[in-house]
This record gives C-alpha cells, structure tokens and sequence, in this order.
C-alpha cells in the first residue's frame, strides 16, 4: 500500500488510511450531457460491549481490545449474536485471551460459585 497524504493540507495519513474514491457517471440525454460524482460508502453502525447488553444480532465485526476493561465483557460482546457465522473478531494475540486466566476477579468468582455449589 502506497503512503496517503492529504492533499489540501499536504501531511502524511497513517498506513491504515483507506482512501475513498469518488466514482463518476456521465452519460449523455435528450437535454445534453450529465455526469454524477459519487462516493462509494456503506451505512454502519458501532456501539460499545455495554451499549449491546440486551441486543440481539444477526452479524457483528468485534473488537475486543488489548485487555479486559470488566471481567465478561468479552463474553458479553461474543453472545450478543445469533450465531458464530454472523461474527468477525478483529485480530487480537492469542495471550490476549491467556490473560484472562490470571485475573484475580476470575479466581473470585470461580470461589464463589463453588460456595454457592455447596449449598
């Protein structure tokens, strides 16, 4: 990918930028010649882990961070869709989810349902 620069203010766009080309149409009628410029976007949506409690979704693209703000928003954010085929996980490290093993929210929970288990 080639380096974007913003042409108006002359300066360097991060390598994630992705440009939108604008998409032009002419063609020519009974009244003379006509052209359309268009920009080629999709209507999309966003919203955060704890916004999406109680939604139900048919596809979701989830990005669950570099680390766990709350002990089951990951979980949170997985379970919100249907099914597994309407889900896209950004790319995260595998010790993103090792991590989880270590906090101690997780052993204090694992604590207490063995309490209420024995009861």
């Amino acid at each position: 990918m080639r380096p974007c620069v913003n042409i108006e203010l002359g300066i360097p766009l991060p390598n994630t930028t992705v440009p939108i080309v604008p998409v032009v149409s002419s063609w020519k009628s009974s009244q003379g010649s006509c052209s359309r410029q268009q920009f080629p976007v999709v209507l999309s949506y966003a919203c955060t882990i704890h916004k999406s409690q109680g939604l139900s979704l048919d596809q979701a693209v989830i990005n669950i961070g570099k680390r766990e703000f709350s002990l089951g928003l990951t979980y949170v954010a997985l379970s919100r869709v249907r099914s597994f085929d309407g889900v896209l996980l950004k790319y995260f490290s595998f010790e993103r989810l090792e991590s989880l093993k270590k906090k101690r929210e997780l052993a204090d929970r694992r604590a207490f349902e063995e309490l209420l288990n024995r009861h």
